[in-house]
Order: structure tokens, then sequence, then C-alpha cells
């Protein structure tokens, strides 16, 4: 049985992105289409809510990397804009595909890694 495959963009911001950071990259990110998940990662942290436009967002951890599921390739020239705009560190922007794991070892991997998740409906 074949997986199914994920395209995924990397950013690793070279330093942790504190929460004003965070906010003004989510607040520039929700207008690049093809996006279709992001996950953010890093050490846990007390939970907080973030304000990014009319919303709020709980957020547990403390950003060092953003994990996105993104349509095509063609939407990491547009990630790394954001980036250069909304984050003051410079940060890197991998592109990879990969096979998507089954929810169960999904949704295991997460708790143990205590990642915090945003999803956007589409």
């Amino acid at each position: 049985m074949e997986r199914e495959q994920v395209r995924e963009a990397i950013v690793r911001p070279n330093r942790l992105l504190g929460d004003e950071s965070t906010a003004k990259f989510l607040e520039m990110i929700q207008y690049v289409s093809g996006i279709q998940n992001i996950v953010f990662q890093g050490p846990n942290c007390p939970p907080r809510e973030l304000k990014v436009g009319d919303q709020s967002v709980e957020l547990s951890v403390t950003v060092d990397s953003v994990y996105m599921e993104i349509e095509n390739e063609d939407v990491v020239k547009d990630i790394k804009a954001v980036c250069n705009e909304a984050l003051a560190c410079s940060c890197t922007v991998e592109y990879r595909v990969r096979s998507k794991p089954d929810k169960m070892s999904e949704r295991a991997a997460r708790v143990e890694r205590g990642v915090g998740t945003l999803r956007r409906d589409l």
C-alpha cells in the first residue's frame, strides 16, 4: 500500500520567535494561497493567546520551526517573502516531499513532541 505524498515547506528561524514576531508572521502568511496546514514546533511554554487579525490563536510552544503543508513548490517563494518581511531574524526555508503518516502515528508524534497546531479551513 502506497502512502500519500505531502509537499512541505519548513521555516527555521535562527532564533526562537517571540509572540509579536509569531503573530506578525501569522497575520501575513494567511494571505499566501496554497498553504493547507501550519504546525508550530518548539519548546513547551505556558499556553497564551495571540491576536491574529480578528482571531485569537492559542499557542503552547515557543516557536523554533514552522511546518507548512503546501500545494506545490511554487508557494515556497511567497513564504520566503513573508519571512523576509515579518521576521526580524534571518531564517532558512526548506522544501521537501515526504510520505504522509497514518493518523494514529501522526497524533502520537504530536503528543510526544509537544507541537502546537494551527489549522486553516479551506
